[in-house]
C-alpha cells in the first residue's frame, strides 16, 4: 500500500510537471507566433534587399585576390636568389571579350628589378634569366617597359651613353595574368 501510494504521488508531480511545460511552450508558442507582428518593417522591400545581397556575393565571388598571382611570381623567382625585385604593382582588371563572350578577368602585375652592378654583360644575362623566367608563367602576356641600355641594341655602348643613361641597373616588366576564381 505505501509504494503504491508513493507512485500515485509520483504519478501526479509528474503530470504538474508536464502541464506546466505545455503551458510555458504555450507562452512561447504565442510570442513567437507575435513577434512578426510587433517587428518593424525593413526600410526597403525584401526582394530589393535580396537583391542587392546577391548582387554582393556575385561581385565578392568575381573578384580575384592577387594571392595566387603573387604565389606564382615568388614559385617563378624562387631558382634565382639573386632577383631583386624593388618595387611591384598589382592590379585587377575586367576586359570584355569578343562580341558575346563573357568578360575576362586579368590581373597586371608592375614588376621593377634591380639588375647588379657591375659589367654590362653580366646586367644583360641578368635581365635575360629574369624575363625567361617570368615568361614561362602559364597563361601570362610579357610586356617590358624598360630594359637596360645594353639589351636594346639601338647604342653603342660607349661610357658617356651608359653615363647618360643612368638607368641601366633596372628592369621594368608588365605581367598580365588570368585571374583565379574563388
Amino acid at each position: 500500500m505505501l509504494l503504491t501510494v508513493s507512485n500515485v504521488m509520483e504519478t501526479q508531480t509528474l503530470e504538474q510537471r508536464g502541464a506546466a511545460a505545455t503551458a510555458r511552450g504555450d507562452a512561447i508558442e504565442r510570442a513567437l507566433a507575435a513577434l512578426p507582428a510587433a517587428s518593424p518593417s525593413p526600410a526597403h522591400p525584401l526582394p530589393r534587399l535580396q537583391a542587392t545581397l546577391d548582387m554582393l556575393q556575385r561581385l565578392e565571388a568575381e573578384t580575384a585576390s592577387p594571392e595566387p598571382a603573387l604565389h606564382q611570381l615568388a614559385d617563378t623567382l624562387a631558382p634565382l636568389p639573386d632577383a631583386a625585385l624593388k618595387r611591384i604593382e598589382w592590379t585587377a582588371n575586367g576586359t570584355t571579350g569578343p562580341e558575346n563572350a563573357a568578360p575576362s578577368r586579368t590581373q597586371g602585375l608592375d614588376l621593377h628589378f634591380a639588375l647588379p652592378d657591375g659589367l654590362a654583360r653580366e646586367r644583360g644575362n641578368h635581365a635575360q634569366r629574369l624575363l625567361a623566367a617570368l615568361s614561362s608563367i602559364p597563361g601570362i602576356k610579357l610586356h617590358t617597359e624598360h630594359l637596360p641600355v645594353e639589351m636594346t641594341g639601338s647604342h653603342s655602348l660607349s661610357p658617356a651613353i651608359l653615363d647618360a643613361e643612368g638607368s641601366t641597373s633596372a628592369l621594368r616588366v608588365h605581367l598580365e595574368i588570368p585571374a583565379v576564381q574563388p
